[in-house]
């Protein structure tokens, strides 16, 4: 059986299109745990609707508003399933989903496995296999890995997880996620203290431990909408519309970008524990986080008319640059912590 964990706040537009999807399933042995964390709609009159018909739904409903990563802990602790899957509230599967990841699962010696992804913008649909930017950074893994990208699985080593934090090449979606649930009891649930990130930071933890089994075909459909983090995070569209921003959405992307670099110096703290792996990934790392501190500096400047900072937010590249820009601009985004190497 597979466990699915569908944490879900005020969705009660989209809550009944996500259910649906997995009900649509060709794979039929699953149980769907949808964890409310104080909604404020109808939601919870939607998911009871649900319920009355379908005895595999099980609806969990927080005594306080807790956050994304405690909601899906709330789900997982639940779960009575061989497997775990992840769902978002206002995103949607493909009909196979389930049965072809438990069917890669069930035939490899893999415990983890991923798939492809549409994205979603009110009519346009966009498969990310598609994108420039996945097909040339599929193309250049493919020779650094030595993955064969014209099959329909791809199967990473232990080499994938350095690989992903040098490149910030990715292929998964927690969405897309299946697994066997005993990874998680070994390693821990998402992390309470994060309030975003929180899915990137169990899947780099799961990625240093266990090898991923990946499917080359799209698996669900993202919806980015006006309240979406990620239709925000984007730099460029931060910077071309940081002074349009309302106090909410600015506030949303500043906690996406400090949750990141939260995310970042835990990664950083936990992988000085393995030196060979962390003199490979260091830099990276670090340059990960000052990226994100620049962004913030950018998303809270008050000066509309400045040429350089434009060319700053284009063209520096490079972890020395950023150093350089971010003492030259303001001296209190930056921690010496990063300048020891």
């Amino acid at each position: 059986m597979v466990s699915i964990i569908m944490p879900t706040y005020n969705r009660c537009t989209s809550i009944e299109a996500a259910i649906q999807s997995v009900e649509r399933q060709s794979y039929k042995d699953w149980e769907l745990i949808i964890v409310d964390d104080c909604s404020s709609d109808d939601t919870s009159r939607i998911v009871e609707r649900k319920m009355k018909v379908d005895e595999r739904i099980l609806y969990i409903r927080n005594s306080a508003n807790m956050g994304p990563a405690a909601t899906r802990n709330v789900g997982i602790y639940k779960a009575r399933g061989e497997y775990l899957a992840f769902l978002d509230s206002d995103d949607e599967w493909m009909d196979y989903h389930l049965e072809e990841s438990v069917s890669l699962l069930d035939n490899s010696d893999y415990q983890i496995c991923s798939a492809l992804w549409t994205e979603k913008k009110g009519d346009n649909c966009v498969n990310v296999a598609e994108s420039d930017w996945f097909r040339e950074s599929a193309k250049q893994m493919s020779s650094d890995l030595k993955v064969d990208i014209s099959e329909k699985y791809w199967f990473f080593g232990n080499d994938f997880f350095e690989y992903i934090i040098n490149t910030g090449f990715y292929c998964f979606h927690i969405n897309t996620i299946v697994m066997d649930r005993r990874i998680v009891e070994k390693i821990g649930g998402f992390d309470e203290k994060l309030k975003a990130s929180e899915d990137m930071d169990l899947l780099y933890r799961i990625f240093e431990n266990y090898k991923l089994a990946f499917i080359n075909r799209e698996h669900f459909v993202y919806n980015f909408g006006n309240d979406n983090i990620y239709a925000f995070v984007e730099r460029d569209r931060i910077y071309e519309n940081r002074y349009k921003l309302d106090r909410k959405t600015k506030d949303k992307v500043l906690l996406n970008l400090k949750n990141k670099i939260e995310f970042f110096q835990k990664l950083d703290k936990r992988l000085k524990e393995n030196k060979e792996l962390y003199n490979n990934v260091k830099k990276s790392i670090k340059f990960n986080i000052l990226r994100r501190y620049l962004t913030i500096f950018l998303l809270k400047s008050d000066n509309k008319d400045n040429k350089k900072e434009r060319y700053v937010w284009n063209y520096a590249s490079s972890l020395k640059d950023y150093l350089m820009i971010l003492f030259y601009r303001n001296e209190r985004y930056v921690n010496l912590y990063f300048c020891d190497d």
